[in-house]
């Protein structure tokens, strides 16, 4: 604290006499930065180059007395896990030459690094082919090599190159030490300007600081021969580095999306984490990177849709295509783990994309980061499917259990296949969503749809407005009149769309994993989405339950000071593979029976609904409402139908068309429907989903408790001709009866003893509640849960009866 008064005072001096640009008042603003870094920013502006001033502003050293993990390896290299034991460098590495006779005896496409004259290039010639010309040319330009100062302003340098550079062709027999000399000098500068912003608060962790800390550690990991200074240095980088990681572990998919992932973070991260578990002997923590970075590579694979392309989750580009950055990722991660589904999906890649896998300017890396393995995708109908997996992996998982909550679902590895995601988790960094709650379906093209867009600017309407919230996303609204919705001055009016709270959307400064858990139920308050239960029977069911309550203001946090406006959100997820269904279950319960709450579902067409009348606008471009209880949704090859089951009594409402699509309430009051279309520069980007209208299902109002059953099925070219399911509802039990299956869940802390007759066709019985009943008896046999006490899904298949008969069953004592 008395260094940054003194830094204030001192500029502050200055600024008196001159006047303060508005320009740092912008820049303060609009990135989050600190104090320091704005007066950084001032003396730079001014000239002052007085060292005293400029060390009062230096940030106080973090890290200094990290416990340091494991030993940095005597040899190199120390980044990339090469099959290089025992090569003396008189000749091509036979291990790396077997690999490129692979590639050459199974047709399969690669480049010549040796045709390049650019650092990386020359290094993998050099190693792949053991040209010394190569590498003496590669020695040569390192000569003169310079780092580019890093900034927090998403300019991270060129360590990562300078390091890599160097690890390679420092396993040439005949490198000039006066050159070692000069590069490990240039390495020790880059490490300390990258330690100097990490050091700051300004660097945020989901964001700039993880670009920042890999290229440290990969700096700090090819210093040779390090005296103390170096090695305080080194176990910095490291300290700074693991936060990193260990933020990484949490979330596993990376919060801000998958575009800034794997253009901004992933390769550097890639080769950091291999550097990890390469370049250090004895290291306690090996196998705790290694898992992450498994998992890591396992994200895009199972966030990967039918049409080969990964769902959008944050502020999304161009990338999301798989192509050009992907595969150099993913062929680091299955080196440096050794996994084989990693490398099968590299070889995926490979089939999807060829040579295109990877950008012209990166294919000097292929040779060096992609590990052979057998083809496993096989060509149908002009798609790659990816059949292997079907029998490997299961059909679901999760990521980032108790953080991110990011769940994935597929009926099968194939182009026909239903795939869901789902997301309920907390907020992480500013290119995230305000999504807890939100799910998508996908088959044959996608049905319930993201409809953000990320394309006209971090601050413009469009995204402040509307594809930041949750108004955007197939979730829950409730809305409050007049809520106060400004996190910032870049919120020039105020639109209460119904969303969930805004905590970070133009800026964030989240310094550390101690910083971001300290302001999770506190300070900022990043809480969102809590996860009450996960359950995958592969080939039966996926259950997701989780509570959405803190991304609210509500009872137990509310920005605006007053009392919330919900004191319970929760939402059940329940995917039933036999017959290709989802269920969606709300509860929520608004401190204020005014309050109007909404289910919504987004759509790229007008969905198909009977008795409905235009209440704003015209039947193609307006507001709909009517009593309608289903609906067909149509994108063609795919279909999806939607029941809504319960409540019996709201109103259905179609919103959408051209002045319509991107419709907000901004009052946050419908009794007048005089909300706005935050549409404006928006453009229809072919890694966005076109969706241009969406479904509301309107709880009553005048009363506090509202419950939601929505059945949701998919199927492909045509509907599928099935009666609407029947639903039955008594004291502590809703039941949903459908051709093949029931579903019944119980009310928590509810008595039950019901008995329910179904049709002949019933083959399952899904029980879903808190606590299970400990009895079911079907067709007169009996089935305890006790096998299952800890589960929140009692499954059944019905062995009793007739087949030419209902049947009957019984549940509680």
């Amino acid at each position: 604290m008395k260094r940054l008064l003194a830094i204030y005072f001192v500029i502050s001096g200055f600024l008196i006499g001159i006047g303060i640009p508005a320009g740092f008042i912008y820049v303060l603003n609009t990135y989050s930065l600190t104090p320091r870094q704005f007066f950084l920013k001032a003396a730079d502006r001014l000239s002052i180059t007085n060292p005293l001033i400029l060390s009062l502003m230096e940030p106080e050293t973090r890290y200094a007395n990290h416990p340091f993990d494991g030993r940095v390896k005597a040899g190199h290299p120390r980044i990339l896990n090469l099959p290089l034991a025992g090569w003396a460098g008189t000749a091509a590495p036979p291990e790396v030459m077997r690999k490129v006779q692979y590639f050459t005896e199974n047709k399969i496409p690669f480049t010549n690094p040796c045709g390049s004259g650019q650092l990386t290039s020359l290094a993998a010639c050099w190693i792949v082919y053991g040209d010394k010309t190569a590498a003496e040319k590669g020695i040569e330009g390192l000569r003169s090599f310079r780092h580019i100062t890093p900034d927090v302003q998403a300019v991270y340098g060129n360590g990562w190159e300078l390091a890599l550079v160097y690890d390679l062709l420092a396993t040439y027999p005949n490198f000039p030490e006066e050159v070692k000399a000069s590069v490990q000098h240039e390495l020790r500068l880059a490490l300390v300007d990258y330690l100097r912003l990490l050091d700051d608060t300004s660097p945020s962790l989901w964001h700039g600081r993880a670009s920042l800390a890999a290229n440290a550690w990969l700096c700090a990991i090819t210093l040779d021969n390090p005296d103390e200074p170096d090695r305080k240095l080194i176990g910095r980088a490291q300290g700074h580095f693991l936060d990193v990681m260990s933020a990484w572990g949490i979330t596993e998919a990376w919060p801000e999306g998958y575009n800034y992932w794997i253009q901004n973070r992933g390769f550097v991260l890639a080769l950091a984490a291999s550097a990890f578990v390469q370049g250090l002997e004895g290291s306690q923590l090996r196998e705790e990177v290694t898992n992450i970075v498994e998992q890591a590579g396992l994200w895009p694979l199972y966030a990967m849709r039918p049409d080969k392309r990964v769902e959008n989750l944050g502020d999304e580009g161009s990338r999301v295509d798989l192509k050009e950055e992907t595969r150099r990722v993913i062929d680091i991660f299955a080196q440096t783990t050794r996994s084989a589904p990693l490398e099968a999906f590299s070889s995926y890649l490979g089939r999807l994309f060829d040579l295109s896998g990877y950008y012209g300017a990166y294919r000097w890396g292929f040779l060096l980061f992609n590990e052979p393995s057998p083809p496993i995708a096989e060509r149908t109908n002009q798609n790659w499917e990816l059949k292997y997996f079907d029998r490997w992996l299961p059909k679901s998982k999760i990521f980032g259990r108790n953080a991110m909550n990011l769940v994935y679902i597929r009926s099968a590895w194939s182009p026909d296949a239903t795939f869901i995601s789902y997301r309920a988790g907390h907020q992480f960094t500013h290119h995230g969503h305000y999504d807890a709650g939100h799910f998508t379906v996908f088959k044959g093209a996608p049905l319930a749809i993201n409809s953000s867009r990320y394309d006209s600017g971090m601050f413009s309407p469009n995204r402040l407005n509307y594809s930041i919230r949750t108004i955007a996303k197939n979730s829950l609204l409730i809305l409050r009149p007049h809520e106060k919705v400004k996190p910032n001055r870049f919120f020039v009016a105020d639109v209460a769309d119904g969303g969930q709270r805004i905590t970070l959307p133009t800026g964030s400064a989240i310094e550390s994993l101690k910083d971001w858990r300290d302001n999770l139920y506190a300070g900022a308050h990043y809480e969102g989405g809590e996860l009450s239960a996960y359950e995958h029977v592969d080939g039966v069911y996926t259950y997701v339950a989780s509570d959405l309550t803190g991304a609210y203001n509500s009872s137990r946090y509310d920005d605006n000071g007053e009392n919330g406006k919900v004191s319970s959100v929760r939402r059940e997820l329940l995917y039933l593979y036999p017959e290709d269904r989802l269920i969606v279950r709300d509860e929520v319960t608004t401190t204020d029976p005014g309050y109007q709450v909404k289910w919504l579902l987004h759509t790229a067409n007008k969905p198909e609904a009977e008795g409905l009348s235009i209440l704003k606008g015209t039947a193609i471009n307006g507001i709909l409402g009517g009593p309608a209880k289903s609906a067909l949704i149509a994108n063609p090859p795919g279909f999806l139908r939607l029941d809504w089951l319960v409540p019996g009594d709201g109103e259905f409402r179609l919103v959408g068309g051209p002045n319509h699509k991107r419709y907000v309430e901004s009052d946050g009051d419908e009794t007048r429907l005089d909300g706005e279309n935050f549409s404006e520069q928006v453009k229809d980007a072919p890694w966005f989903d076109r969706s241009d209208w969406r479904i509301e299902l309107n709880a009553p109002k005048g009363r506090t408790e509202h419950a939601y059953l929505v059945a949701l099925t998919p199927s492909l070219d045509r509907p599928r001709p099935e009666p609407p399911p029947a639903v039955r509802s008594e004291s502590g039990m809703t039941a949903v009866i459908f051709p093949e299956s029931v579903v019944i869940f119980v009310a928590k802390d509810k008595q039950l003893r019901a008995t329910l007759t179904v049709g002949e066709t019933a083959k399952h019985i899904y029980i879903i509640g808190e606590p299970l009943p400990r009895k079911v008896v079907i067709d007169g046999e009996t089935f305890h849960n006790s096998e299952t006490e800890n589960a929140s899904v009692f499954h059944l298949a019905f062995t009793g009866g007739s087949r030419d008969r209902a049947h009957s069953v019984s549940i509680g004592e």
